[in-house]
Parts: structure tokens; C-alpha cells; sequence
């Protein structure tokens, strides 16, 4: 007997699988290794190698933390906007937002204070998050309106 998932198989066809024809993948990134996205094209791909008559719906989901941004733009749309910021370690760097069609600001915190920023010294107590200070204010002067602020993943704890 083989263990895929929750499905316990022996020696069955996919047909015979409980009539299940349709899969719907939500998965989450896996920090530091994958996407959300990347994730459920993975899962896929793993569903598919088994049950190859399936039909497989990936869903990209997003806690707030990293993948917040690709996961809003593949459901909604959206324009991305880059800019200079200050890292969580005070050097600059890139950093992007993401404005929806309907001109609300979707802002990831993990762009601009996020750990996979600084592999190199984790130290939350000698990190800022003024980068993602900066990328807010960015979005209000640009005319958004509205923020929506994913706050997963920082590598501070200044409290903003």
C-alpha cells in the first residue's frame, strides 16, 4: 500500500478512486524554498504522475508573508511598482508593491523587511523595517487610496 496525500492506494486505478476526477491544490510557500505558486504546480505534477485523467486546480494561497503579492496578482491583476528602500539591515535595496485595478495598494512586508534579506546577520533586534515605511508612502503619494499591508516574514521586531 502506497500513502499519496490522504488517499491510501492498493493497487487501484485513478478511476476507482472514490469517482475523484477533480483536485483543487491551495498550498502555501515553504520559506526560503518555494512559492505558493511553485508549490502547487509541484503538487500538481505529483497528483497528475499518479491520477493522469484528473483535472487539478491550483490556487495559490498567501499568509501575509512571502507570495502575499504573486498570489493578489494572479487572482486580481494588477501593476507592479519597484523601488529604492532601506533593507532591514540599512543598505538599499529593490523592493515592489503591487497596485490592484482598483488602484488599492497591496504591500508585502517581507519585500522590504523580510528575512531571506539578511541570511547573513539575523539579529531582529538590530533590523528596521523602514523600508516597508517606505514603499507605504510611496503608494499614498502615488494616489492609492487604500493599503492592504501583508505583514509575514519580517526579520524585525522595532514595531514599525
Amino acid at each position: 500500500m502506497t500513502t499519496y496525500g490522504i488517499i491510501m492506494l492498493n493497487n487501484v486505478e485513478d478511476e476507482e478512486v472514490c469517482g475523484m476526477h477533480k483536485v483543487i491544490l491551495s498550498i502555501d510557500s515553504f520559506k526560503g524554498t518555494m512559492t505558493s505558486k511553485q508549490a502547487c504546480c509541484a503538487g500538481r505534477d505529483a497528483v497528475l504522475s499518479v491520477f493522469p485523467h484528473c483535472t487539478c486546480i491550483c490556487v495559490p494561497i498567501a499568509d501575509g508573508g512571502e507570495g502575499t503579492l504573486e498570489v493578489f496578482e494572479s487572482i486580481l491583476g494588477g501593476e507592479y511598482r519597484t523601488i529604492s528602500v532601506v533593507a532591514p539591515d540599512f543598505t538599499n535595496i529593490q523592493a515592489s508593491y503591487l497596485i490592484l485595478p482598483s488602484g488599492t495598494a497591496v504591500i508585502e512586508m517581507a519585500k522590504a523587511s523580510g528575512l531571506p534579506l539578511v541570511e547573513d546577520h539575523k539579529n531582529a533586534g538590530e533590523m528596521t523595517s523602514f523600508g516597508t515605511g517606505e514603499l507605504i508612502l510611496h503608494a499614498i503619494e502615488n494616489g492609492c487610496k487604500y493599503v492592504i499591508l501583508g505583514l509575514g516574514g519580517s526579520a524585525t521586531n522595532d514595531g514599525g
